[in-house]
């Protein structure tokens, strides 16, 4: 049976943990596992599973009995019950197909309609973001606690939310706004355990590489501005009184150095990225461009550079009070 929308449902099932409350266990072999199949009886395992993200995550076939399925065919097969049951609880409280298109269309209008004013910078509705929920629960735990250590006036500052259905769901949601305080763009970050490459969903075609998350905010204090890589690292470094702004990780380009110049209340800039960024550009991974060296001598055209070059593996929002007070004592700032 074809699942219309089978891409929507599987993309945020966490297949192994639905396997480990079901007493399966099995061998992973990169982004599979392999076990003995539940269709038939074996010793050998031959029943293959797909568990990471993509267009075939869900999907298994066994070798031996030839059967072939969808995650969701397994589950109707160990619960015993029909795959419509199956169905209905992965989409209660979530949105349909439907919706996440309506969704889209909503997002669209709202990008030509700034598009039509003129605006140099696509902006996006406040009402996106009527769908989602102030944080609780699992997320409030997520963001007060170790993980993040952020306080409930950092939380309302940033304005973060909470989506606890649809193809979000399970995800804190971060507004990301230009200067002026403007929606550009939105991100989604999970709360649990997901394979990197599905930590954080971002909507496309946004103007999000034209803004410095957290600028809004920032400019009202004095002091140098510290560049940071995601928005966790500048909500967190802000309330510690340390004027951040984030790049959300990517290399910094040409319009946020003019952001950067039109600001500044100072003639020096900080750079201080992730512990595990190279200094120098890493030959052996050319894909992957970021790099302290590079991003300090196109802003050493504008500003006195220096870095904070933190412990490879840790990221600015994984600091103790005194690694704080270690690495950032000469960047305090205050609110103008």
């Amino acid at each position: 049976m074809r699942i219309k929308d089978y891409d929507f449902l599987i993309r945020d099932v966490n297949i192994m943990d639905e396997l480990d409350k079901r007493g399966i266990k099995g061998t992973p072999t990169g982004n599979n596992i392999m076990f003995c199949c539940p269709f038939h009886g074996e010793t050998t395992p031959s029943f293959w599973l797909k568990t990471s993200e993509g267009e075939r995550k869900g999907l298994y076939k066994c070798f031996s009995c030839l059967t072939r399925g969808t995650f969701f065919d397994l589950l109707a097969f160990l619960d015993d019950i029909p795959l419509d049951e199956v169905l209905k609880k992965y989409r209660k409280e979530e949105v349909t197909a439907k919706d996440i298109s309506e969704f889209e269309v909503e997002f669209r209008r709202s990008l030509s309609s700034s598009a039509k004013k003129g605006s140099k910078i696509r902006i996006l509705d406040e009402k996106i973001l009527e769908r989602f929920k102030k944080p609780y629960g699992a997320y409030e735990d997520y963001l007060f606690g170790p993980k993040r250590n952020l306080t409930g006036r950092t939380i309302e500052r940033f304005g973060l939310l909470a989506c606890d259905s649809g193809v979000w769901a399970g995800r804190v949601v971060v507004p990301m706004r230009d200067d002026r305080g403007r929606l550009i763009s939105l991100n989604a970050r999970a709360i649990g355990k997901v394979d990197k490459s599905e930590k954080v969903r971002k909507l496309k075609d946004t103007d999000v590489k034209k803004i410095l998350f957290g600028l809004n905010l920032a400019k009202k204090m004095i002091g140098p501005f510290v560049l940071v890589e995601g928005e966790f690292d500048c909500a967190f470094l802000q309330q510690n009184g340390i004027k951040a702004v984030a790049l959300s990780g990517a290399d910094i380009n040409d319009e946020q150095i003019k952001l950067l110049l039109k600001y500044s209340n100072s003639n020096r800039i900080v750079i201080c990225l992730d512990g595990d960024v190279p200094y120098y550009k890493d030959k052996k991974r050319p894909r992957f461009s970021l790099n302290i060296k590079d991003m300090k001598d196109r802003l050493a055209k504008y500003f006195l550079v220096e870095v904070v070059s933190l412990p490879n593996g840790k990221d600015p929002d994984e600091l103790d009070d005194g690694e704080l007070e270690y690495y950032f004592r000469d960047y305090k700032s205050k609110i103008a």
